[in-house]
Order: C-alpha cells, then structure tokens, then sequence
C-alpha cells in the first residue's frame, strides 16, 4: 500500500532542523567538528529511511561523503546498511 504524506511546510522544516541542532549540539555527530554541517539520513531515503528525528543527524561535509561512500559499497556488495550508531561505528546487518 503507498503511503501519502502531506509536505511539510517550510516552518515546519525549520522546527525540525532546530531540534536536530539543538540535540546534536550543533556540531558533527562523527568527528566533533562546528563548521560545513549537513542533514544526514542514518538510513537513506533510497532504501525506505525517513525523515523523521530518529533518523536524521548532523554530519560535517566530509563524514557525509565518507559515510555515502560506505553505504554504496556495501550496498553494491549485497549488505544491508542500517548507518552508523551514535558513536560514529559502522552498522552492517
């Protein structure tokens, strides 16, 4: 069955993003780092991850781009990616 959820409004967005920051302490979950932060999906969208808190984090643009590599890799050798723990270590099921 398809699920048909409503877009969230851009104020809505903006809430989210603030409790994403202020969880995360505004800095890298991975590495610690306050500059060039991006939204992470723990699980990607591409294989059903959401977008909801539980599966969002922040990422400085080079744990992203590492962390996107992994997933392709596993991904393309038949794993099943389930992220990183909050710890920053690799999860492959």
């Amino acid at each position: 069955m398809l699920k048909v959820v409503a877009p969230m409004s851009s104020n809505q967005k903006a809430k989210k993003v603030s409790r994403l920051i202020k969880r995360d302490g505004r800095k890298c979950s991975q590495c610690g780092t306050h500059t060039n932060l991006t939204i992470e999906h723990v699980v990607p969208k591409a294989i059903g991850g959401g977008n909801n808190l539980s599966n969002l984090k922040l990422l400085c643009e080079p744990c992203n781009q590492s962390n996107g590599k992994e997933f392709n890799n596993c991904y393309r050798n038949g794993g099943q990616w389930k992220g990183r723990n909050q710890n920053g270590g690799r999860r492959f099921f």
